[in-house]
């Protein structure tokens, strides 16, 4: 199963909250004229996050600077794990911190 959509109908903070109140477990994919990133999330929580080459960017970076792609397109592959995740973090956490930056 695939979701996918495009930033201007729908903010990042709003896929993310779908996707972590649905307990799902995939690769979101962000494009945008600035660049692309990744968000894997396991049962809901955020694992693993790269945006452009960076993969060492905490994840409160990582969204930070997803949330700026404001006109790109966002792919949510099911069931696709992260390589390498990092300990799971509740999205909402994330989120507002990203936010407050």
């Amino acid at each position: 199963m695939m979701l996918q959509g495009s930033l201007e109908g729908f903010s990042l903070a709003d896929v993310l909250g779908l996707l972590a109140a649905g307990s799902k477990s995939g690769r979101l994919r962000i494009t945008d004229d600035r660049g692309t990133g990744s968000l894997w999330l396991e049962a809901g929580k955020l694992t693993k996050g790269v945006v452009g080459d960076r993969s060492d960017a905490s994840l409160d970076e990582t969204v930070f600077e997803l949330m700026r792609f404001d006109s790109g397109d966002f792919f949510f592959d099911i069931d696709e794990r992260s390589p390498d995740p990092d300990e799971p973090v509740e999205v909402v956490d994330v989120v507002t911190e990203a936010t407050h930056r």
